[in-house]
């Protein structure tokens, strides 16, 4: 059988003639006679059923190209058929269940490419879902149907009479079954009518409406086609004839009668299902609703669009065909109606991707559809154009829409969706859009003190629309002030007031948390505050580096620049005490006076004191200046900054009191704080003195307030005693430095106070002691050195010795060539019965102490050698004097020294200062008496001086003369067994020999 289809096919591919064609019709014909047998009579595998209704389709359609023009009515319908059997068979078990072959351009997803040709290809159509048929039930029905469509395929006797049921004669019919002695055959309606019912019923059960639709017209049209072709032509004489043909047109207008009940119904349940279709097929759906009467037509579409759980999308198909409907129909109603639906599913979906809810207001009037504006506006996606669209829509005020827009602009304007400046520009074109600009500028004032405190960009834009459409004082006010805030970094955190101001919202608990403070507070200053109670924003804020900015804002809100600098230096004097608290570990800003860190490049931070005293001098009052001072004097701890404050406090008060008219009360009252704050300055400046220079002694500290009595007391210090025996002076107090600080301070004559002191100690006491006992040489020698005279045997200095080191050092300062003077006249002035000869000489160890040799000799105009026998007569004076010998220095010039020496000796010889005396005489007038030597030596042993007698030996060494001392070898002797090193000794030892050398060596 395929064979045949195959070479069927050949021939139309090589012969395509008219003949050709009417083989191709024929063959197709037994094909449908062939599958119209019922099961089991026609012989067919499994394999021709399911190829064959293509290859009837196929034949069918090559016929109609090809085939002579008397055949082309009867290929068209075999192919019509065909082409129906076929969508049957497709939709059976042998079929492919209906599955779309539309082919979908890749392209499509761009609109831009589109072309007409696609447009219309690719068209959403209906693609019905039914139930799966059985090809051995539905599929010769289906060719019956075709067969009783063309009962036969032989050549008709004229050329234009088709073989379909329509084209063949009734008359002829019956002739031929006379002439045959046959059974009349059945009418064509009775026999197609009974076909077509059994597929549409069997459809029906399937839910293939839509072929069900296809064979019930098909088949009404048939039977329409076939009665009017009986009824037309040549005249029937024939009275049996006409009755036939007459019964059967009755037969046939009770068919027609019965289907059209079937054929709305089918047509009502299509549109249903093609409604509810994934897809809709708008002109499929409009045709059947336009087969529809009106009423019917409207009445189920208004159905399908009140159906509940309907979307928005389906609705708006549903009022898209509505109009078009009622564009056909004429229907105005209708057509407003639908318009107005098609309105609300538009905006029903596309609020909906948006997740704004339509439902409600969905079937309400207009008036409703205003409570979705605030829902638009607030959406992050929400546009100009989409809320001038739902007014125009809708029939609302725009103005009132675009009002309510830009408010939520502008109190939220950091969306995901659009940057700041987005926003800005977004608001600038909404407030063009805005016809009514007296609204304007009130609903812009109302946002203007909505707005976040924190959001200078919004306001500022809203001050700017607002100064051009009303300039006001106020609002360039606000403008300049905006202008300061945005350049300034906020330093302190946001106070409970401040919190308290800001309203909370449930948007801001959701963004912020229970802290209802924007991000932007950490840096910003809120703006509002600033027109209500702007000190509590501004005090915490000012500080030594924010308060030129706020002198600016002050200036423009009219505020007192005095409480700005006064605030300043408050908060900037507790936050250096923090600080300070938080380095002590007591936490406590009081510090003891001793424990103070008094170096000032350590402690004071000379930088922010600057600024301090820049502030307060900006204070235009004076007694606010002074109370500001004296509010940082008390809050600052024992240091250097304290008297720093205490110094500017005085020189305010001083200040305050060149202001101020002689006898009045404010004169007065600033006299007595001057005079307070000068002593306290003073005090507290000595204290700090003292206790840089590690002077901070009770005695000291006592006497602040009597600045020539400490600096009396501070000559007295101990220290001065002990810097000769030390190396290194630094750790010594600079007294010369403390001095000249407080002389300066207090304004003292420190020259003055300098005399006063080397009168008093220079000068012995009156109860002087033979402190010269010591073991120190009278031998005079320009080296001599006053820090060298020490009581050897008591290990203490006398109270005249201290005083002469005192001296040194006061001599000390200044300039030398001044001080050698003034000690030069000192010794040689012989008119002051105070003068003595101990002073004399006290203030010539005191010249050789602060002076070279040169020096002295250029000052004094003389050899150095009359300066030396100048000394050492006046040294021979005094030891005489303790020997109660007096004597001048002309008479001691002039007496017989010998005889000197032995009349003291006599007199004195028991007493130590008069032994060292003759030894030293002996030795520089050179008296050699063996026999007085012997007494001199033995008595230096017997009054054990001993470091003086090694001195003694020594000088002996050179005078070979007094080796004969009968003594001197027992001296020599004593003293190498006592010396701590005497290798050095032995080698001045003219008794070497005589040394008991063993003794030492095992001694040492």
């Amino acid at each position: 059988m395929f064979t045949d289809a195959r070479a069927d096919y050949e021939l139309y591919d090589n012969v395509p003639c008219a003949d050709t064609g009417e083989v191709l019709y024929r063959v197709a014909h037994i094909f449908c006679q062939l599958l119209a047998k019922e099961e089991g009579e026609d012989n067919l595998t499994t394999k021709d059923l399911e190829m064959l209704p293509s290859h009837i389709k196929l034949l069918a359609s090559q016929a109609v190209t090809v085939c002579k023009p008397e055949l082309i009515c009867d290929c068209l319908e075999l192919s019509k058929c065909a082409s129906l059997a076929d969508s049957l068979s497709k939709q059976s078990e042998i079929g492919d269940y209906g599955i779309s072959v539309q082919r979908v351009s890749e392209d499509l997803h761009d609109a831009s490419n589109l072309d007409p040709y696609t447009t219309w290809t690719f068209d959403k159509h209906f693609k019905e879902d039914g139930l799966v048929l059985d090809s051995s039930l539905i599929l010769p029905l289906a060719y019956q149907y075709t067969i009783a469509s063309l009962p036969s395929s032989e050549k008709l006797p004229h050329p234009y009479q088709q073989n379909r049921i329509q084209g063949v004669s009734r008359q002829q019919q019956i002739k031929k079954s006379q002439q045959a002695n046959q059974k009349t055959p059945e009418a064509a309606p009775f026999t197609l009518s009974t076909v077509g019912v059994k597929i549409v019923d069997h459809l029906r059960e399937n839910s293939l409406l839509e072929l069900c639709a296809h064979y019930s017209i098909d088949a009404v049209s048939s039977i329409l086609q076939h009665i009017a072709t009986q009824s037309m032509g040549f005249p029937i004489s024939d009275q049996d004839m006409l009755g036939v043909i007459e019964k059967e047109k009755d037969l046939g207008m009770q068919a027609l009668l019965r289907s059209q009940g079937i054929i709305q119904d089918i047509t009502v349940a299509l549109i249903s299902k093609m409604v509810s279709h994934r897809v809709v097929d708008h002109n499929l759906v409009l045709g059947n609703l336009y087969t529809l009467s009106a009423k019917g037509a409207l009445n189920t579409l208004r159905s399908h669009s009140t159906k509940p759980g309907n979307s928005y999308k389906r609705i708006m198909y549903l009022s898209r065909i509505g109009i078009d409907l009622s564009v056909l129909l004429k229907d105005e109603k209708a057509l407003k109606t639908c318009k107005a639906l098609q309105v609300n599913a538009t905006w029903g979906h596309r609020l909906s991707t948006l997740g704004i809810q339509f439902k409600e207001v969905f079937n309400g009037p207009s008036e409703h559809k205003e409570k979705i504006l605030p829902s638009i506006v607030q959406h992050a996606e929400g546009s100009i154009s989409l809320v001038t669209e739902y007014c125009r829509d809708f029939n609302l005020d725009p103005n009132k829409a675009l009002c309510l827009f830009l408010d939520n602009l502008l109190h939220h304007p950091t969306g995901d969706t659009y940057s700041h400046k987005q926003m800005l520009d977004k608001v600038e074109i909404v407030i063009k859009e805005i016809s009514d600009k007296e609204d304007l500028l009130l609903r812009l004032k109302d946002i203007y003190m909505k707005i976040d405190a924190y959001n200078y960009e919004s306001l500022g834009f809203v001050l700017e629309q607002i100064n051009k459409l009303s300039t006001s004082a106020d609002i360039q006010k606000s403008l300049k002030l905006l202008e300061y805030l945005n350049d300034y970094v906020r330093q302190a955190p946001p106070s409970e007031y401040e919190k308290s101001f800001q309203p909370i919202s449930e948007d801001d608990v959701l963004m912020y948390g229970n802290n209802n403070l924007p991000p932007q507070a950490e840096t910003r200053l809120p703006f509002h505050l600033f027109m209500k109670a702007p000190w509590k924003i501004i005090t915490p804020e000012l500080n030594a580096g924010t308060v030129d900015a706020f002198v600016s804002i002050a200036t423009l809100l009219q505020l007192q620049l005095d409480t700005v600098y006064i605030t300043t230096i408050q908060n900037t004097i507790d936050s250096h005490i923090t600080s300070v608290k938080q380095q002590d570990n007591s936490g406590s800003a009081v510090i003891e006076k001793a424990n103070c860190n008094w170096n000032v490049k350590n402690d004071i931070n000379v930088k922010m004191f600057a600024t301090l005293k820049r502030l307060i001098l900006c204070i235009d009052s004076c007694v606010n200046a002074l109370g500001v001072a004296q509010y940082v004097v008390k809050a600052l701890p024992m240091g250097p900054e304290k008297v720093w404050a205490l110094y500017l406090a005085a020189h305010l008060a001083e200040k305050w009191l060149q202001s101020e008219k002689p006898g009045t009360p404010q004169y007065e009252q600033a006299k007595i704080s001057t005079k307070k704050f000068t002593d306290l300055h003073r005090r507290m400046a000595t204290e700090e003195i003292l206790y840089k220079n590690s002077l901070g002694e009770k005695e000291f500290l006592a006497l602040t307030g009597s600045p020539a009595k400490l600096i009396f007391q501070l000559y007295s210090h101990d220290s001065i005693l002990r810097r000769s025996n030390a190396g290194n002076l630094d750790k010594f107090p600079d007294i010369h430095k403390v001095a000249e600080d407080i002389s300066v301070l207090h304004k003292v004559n420190l020259q003055k106070v300098h005399l006063n002191l080397l009168e008093k100690w220079l000068h012995a006491s009156k109860d002087l002691k033979q402190q010269e006992d010591a073991d120190a040489t009278m031998t005079f020698n320009v080296n001599f050195d006053v820090e060298e005279a020490v009581a050897e045997n008591t290990g203490e200095m006398s109270e005249d010795e201290k005083n002469l080191r005192r001296v040194t050092y006061v001599l000390k300062y200044g300039k030398v060539q001044d001080n050698v003077l003034f000690l030069l006249n000192f010794t040689f002035k012989e008119n002051s019965s105070r003068t003595t000869n101990m002073c004399r000489v006290r203030a010539l160890r005191c010249l050789f102490n602060i002076a070279d040799l040169e020096t002295i000799e250029q000052i004094y105009k003389n050899p150095i050698d009359k300066i030396k026998n100048e000394m050492k007569c006046l040294l021979y004076l005094v030891e005489l004097e303790k020997l109660r010998l007096n004597h001048t220095k002309a008479s001691f010039a002039k007496c017989n020294k010998e005889g000197l020496v032995r009349g003291i000796w006599r007199n004195h010889s028991h007493e130590r200062s008069a032994v060292r005396l003759v030894s030293d005489l002996c030795l520089d007038y050179k008296i050699y008496d063996v026999h007085l030597w012997n007494g001199v030596l033995q008595q230096l042993l017997a009054f054990n001086m001993m470091q003086y007698l090694e001195h003694v030996l020594v000088c002996l060494s050179g005078i070979p003369e007094l080796w004969q001392v009968p003594c001197i070898e027992k001296m020599w002797k004593t003293v190498l067994l006592q010396h701590s090193e005497p290798t050095a000794l032995l080698q001045r030892c003219p008794l070497l020999l005589d040394m008991p050398l063993d003794q030492i060596l095992d001694k040492h």
